[in-house]
């Protein structure tokens, strides 16, 4: 059974149609404010394992709102594509880079069968430029590198980020904060993101960074430390 297989969440008493072209996150924030909620706590209830960075349910969302996955889907934005792809299935604890490697097995295959690449792109859901790495690559795709970057928020959320950086509250806390408090539609990945790369600038950790005198930690006195 699949998390979404489960016992589904009974509607909330005020129902909230959603509006075209909104995004997910404000429109949970809506539904909440609606039913008098925490805006994190709908996020996290309508996700599933009850996570703030795990993808929203679809199923889940439109039991409590009362309304219906086609209706939301065709309305909000930013959701995962309900396709279905027809790729190998992979394992429950299989990482990401290893549901890869296993393509790129599959997609060797099917070319040592006379399968052309277009016909593998097609038949796996990938563009032929994956086709052709996979051949290239006989011992698995190579590591992917992630660049050490903070998360894109902008307006006046980044000055109450900031503020709550520098005070020694958890990235859950921080996030609890400016979802209720400041009406912020900002992922938990992304507050998390921007919150670690601000304290590491902070301490200095980061390679090329320097503390700038609105960086810089001040002490109970006054002074910087």
């Amino acid at each position: 059974m699949t998390p979404d297989d489960g016992p589904l969440p009974p509607p909330l008493p005020v129902r909230v149609r959603p509006a075209a072209g909104e995004t997910a996150e404000s429109y949970i924030r809506r539904l909440a404010r609606a039913n008098h909620l925490r805006p994190s706590l709908l996020q996290v209830y309508v996700r599933n394992p009850g996570v703030p960075a795990g993808a929203i349910r679809m199923r889940r969302l439109a039991a409590v709102s009362g309304s219906t996955v086609t209706a939301l889907t065709r309305a909000l934005t930013g959701l995962a594509p309900a396709g279905k792809r027809h790729r190998p299935p992979p394992s429950p604890a299989e990482s990401q880079a290893d549901r890869k490697t296993r393509l790129f097995g599959v997609i060797r295959d099917d070319a040592a069968g006379g399968v052309s690449i277009r016909q593998i792109a097609s038949r796996h859901h990938v563009h032929r430029r994956m086709v052709r790495q996979a051949l290239a690559a006989p011992f698995g795709p190579p590591p992917r590198k992630r660049a050490a970057r903070p998360a894109q928020i902008t307006g006046p959320i980044r000055d109450v980020l900031d503020e709550l950086a520098s005070e020694s509250r958890t990235i859950w806390e921080i996030w609890t904060t400016v979802t209720d408090e400041h009406d912020s539609d900002a992922s938990y990945a992304a507050i998390r993101d921007y919150i670690r790369t601000r304290r590491l600038r902070q301490a200095g950790l980061l390679p090329g960074s320097r503390l700038t005198p609105e960086d810089t930690p001040v002490t109970a006195a006054g002074r910087p430390n």
